[in-house]
């Protein structure tokens, strides 16, 4: 089929550039590890469930905040929506305007100012900590979503609730700064 026959779509994607099949020789060598080392797939999902959970407790212990779970969940309940290997936890800034409760002392955002705030958390967290953690906004709130790995373990995430407690007194100092 010539280039005029085809849609936008075909001509934009019909060429990937290298098509590289060594990646599928790693995997049965990847298959082992995860079944000799880290002890299949069941021990790999219990693991990644158990540091999430703690990984979201441990950070927002240390900024006083909470983890994203069903509304009114009975203390001492299990968490459906923790029932995987990531946690979210929200930030103590709250944009205003917003339907936001006064129930925790956080830094106060102007709409206009959430796109930057976040964009500088991901740039700081790139360039002066190597670490990448997401922040997005919902309900009124700034969040991070934190995911385990096998490969991470739960002092990698207190060092990840140190960080962010820095760059929330960071946060504040430059804001207060400007007033």
């Amino acid at each position: 089929m010539g280039k005029e026959h085809k849609t936008l779509f075909e001509n934009l994607f019909q060429f990937v550039a290298t098509n590289d099949d060594t990646p599928y020789f790693c995997l049965p060598a990847a298959l082992k590890f995860r079944n000799e080392i880290c002890g299949g797939e069941d021990r790999i999902y219990a693991y990644l469930e158990h540091l999430a959970k703690e990984a979201g407790d441990i950070v927002a212990k240390e900024l006083g905040t909470d983890v994203l779970q069903e509304p009114g969940l009975v203390p001492g309940a299990p968490s459906q929506l923790r029932r995987c290997g990531m946690a979210t936890i929200r930030l103590p800034i709250a944009i205003q305007g917003q339907s936001v409760s006064g129930e925790l002392p956080c830094i106060l955002l102007c709409e206009g100012e959430v796109r930057p705030t976040i964009d500088w958390f991901h740039i700081t967290l790139i360039e002066k900590y190597r670490a990448f953690v997401p922040v997005f906004s919902h309900a009124g709130w700034l969040w991070t979503r934190l995911s385990a790995q096998v490969y991470l373990e739960t002092r990698d995430f207190e060092w990840l609730a140190d960080v962010l407690k820095e760059m929330l007194d960071s946060l504040q100092w430059r804001r207060s700064s400007r007033e």
